[in-house]
């Protein structure tokens, strides 16, 4: 069945404070009788890290430490503390195959489970933008075309595009509403004209 959305509601808390998490997710759960109630998490921008590299010529059982031992230099935290997740990524043309790795701190994921265990909400997945814009076309009746999403914030944008029902490409910008808003609109054209999505 297609999801309906019947409730929406803004609330800034940051999962690096489990015990904030927690209390607004008990508010919002009375709010709107959300007991016992399926609950998909998705992950702030700041929260992980997206590559997309070519799949390591090793066994199946080594891909992951290939993997690692290859992202380790570009991450700020030490690889023991992340969480992988691999998928393959089928692009036109491409002989020797992708794959699509997103990152994580262990923590993070460790705050976000244990804050919506401790509620009356059942987790059933962790999630990124990238996958739940991904999920949501997949739902839709354009799930064969190509579609494109722009996440603005306060100081960046991104934008997520969608191919056959399939992740395609995330790029992000420096630039978000506030800047927008301070230079004003008349002004943005010729900004906007430097930015240059490349491969």
């Amino acid at each position: 069945d297609t999801p309906i959305l019947i409730a929406a509601e803004f609330m800034p808390c940051p999962e690096s404070d489990p015990v904030a998490l927690s209390s607004a997710l008990a508010h919002l759960i009375k709010e709107y009788n959300l007991y016992d109630k399926k609950c998909a998490f998705v992950l702030n921008a700041d929260d992980y890290e997206l590559f997309i590299l070519d799949k390591p010529d090793v066994g199946k059982d080594d891909v992951r430490n290939a993997i690692l031992s290859e992202i380790k230099e570009y991450i700020d935290y030490p690889i023991e503390e992340a969480i992988l997740q691999i998928s393959d990524l089928k692009i036109s043309g491409d002989e020797i195959g992708k794959v699509f790795i997103v990152v994580a701190k262990s923590l993070i994921i460790s705050n976000v489970t244990d804050s919506i265990n401790s509620t009356d909400l059942e987790l059933i997945a962790i999630d990124i933008p990238e996958f739940s814009y991904r999920n949501l076309v997949a739902s839709s009746k354009y799930a064969d075309e190509t579609v494109g999403f722009i996440e603005m914030n306060e100081d960046d944008t991104k934008l997520i595009l969608l191919q056959d029902g399939l992740f395609f490409m995330s790029r992000f910008f420096p630039m978000g509403y506030s800047y927008i808003n301070e230079a004003g609109v008349e002004n943005q054209e010729g900004e906007l004209n430097k930015i240059n999505c490349e491969e």
